[in-house]
């Protein structure tokens, strides 16, 4: 009998173990963990692509991190995902993580911005055409840049500059602050005409409130590679999670839909919930797209999930 016990104990302990084992990679593979930066563009993308997960029967959850923080967490895979990755001018924080082979691209999912500093029209048409414009009249800037949240990269560059006195810019400032703050500053400059300067970036509501110009860069202090928004996870999570990796692979956007998105969430105040559901079921024929060949959580096609989901 004892010998029957003991043998029936270790055949348990051996089927629970096995259960664990099973049980343990699928919950795991059924979550995934976005990390963003609190900018109206990246926010509603994200929550976007959660919602679309959430359709399919994933559980997404969307962690809200300054910059250098997203690098890491996607080198510690304690995130997988990142969809704001603003390249080459994130390139000070994401080299290392490269090179370190930490994390890996899955895809560009928007190609055409812009990200510099800009200046409004007004200014522009009174000689204010080029980084190197600036110092000229630096007294009519008050000699301040109006930048957003510490440790941006964008902010950096600005940094480097006014250290490197690049353009003649030593004795100016970088007024740090956040991106809502920044834009609160603009629009008052637009409205009493005064000159300010900021960091500017498309796509942004604000391409679509005032009447902007981006300023030249003859020293190249921004770089020399066009700049795009790409799609990082942790190295690997493309033979780990191939599903998933393919839906985050296939996600790609214009500039006209991620301007929609800022515009609804930050200008207009709507959720980003409200906003990413509307534009979801608005737009079946772009999510059909992008979950082309990816399965639901329950093994079904990605396609019939969501509109089963939506009650469609």
């Amino acid at each position: 009998m004892v010998k029957r016990f003991n043998m029936l104990a270790i055949l348990t302990f051996s089927v629970l173990i096995g259960l664990s084992l099973v049980a343990g990679p699928v919950q795991a593979a059924e979550k995934v963990t976005l990390g963003y930066v609190d900018w109206p563009g990246v926010t509603v993308k994200t929550t976007v692509a959660a919602r679309i997960l959430e359709l399919m029967g994933y559980e997404a959850e969307m962690k809200s991190l300054a910059v250098p923080v997203v690098f890491k967490g996607l080198a510690n895979k304690d995130l997988d995902i990142f969809m704001g990755a603003w390249l080459p001018t994130m390139k000070s924080i994401s080299d290392k993580y490269f090179n370190d082979g930490q994390i890996m691209e899955l895809t560009v999912n928007l190609n055409e911005t812009v990200y510099t500093l800009a200046v409004p029209a007004y200014v522009w048409e009174a000689g204010v055409r080029s980084h190197s414009d600036l110092n000229q009249f630096a007294d009519r800037f008050d000699h301040k840049i109006i930048g957003i949240e510490p440790g941006n990269d964008g902010n950096q560059i600005v940094i480097d500059m006014i250290r490197d006195n690049t353009y003649g810019l030593k004795d100016w400032e970088l007024v740090e602050g956040s991106t809502e703050a920044m834009m609160i500053a603009v629009g008052s400059a637009f409205k009493k005409k005064e000159w300010v300067c900021w960091l500017g970036w498309s796509p942004h509501w604000m391409n679509l409130a005032y009447d902007i110009q981006y300023l030249d860069d003859p020293e190249q202090a921004w770089g020399t590679e066009p700049e795009v928004v790409k799609t990082l996870a942790w190295a690997g999570y493309d033979q780990a999670q191939p599903n998933l990796a393919r839906f985050f692979s296939q996600v790609r956007v214009t500039p006209d839909m991620q301007g929609e998105w800022i515009d609804q969430y930050s200008r207009q105040k709507k959720d980003p919930e409200e906003v990413a559901v509307e534009w979801i079921r608005n737009n079946l024929g772009v999510v059909d797209m992008w979950v082309y060949d990816v399965t639901a959580a329950d093994g079904s096609r990605g396609r019939d999930a969501i509109r089963a989901a939506l009650g469609l």
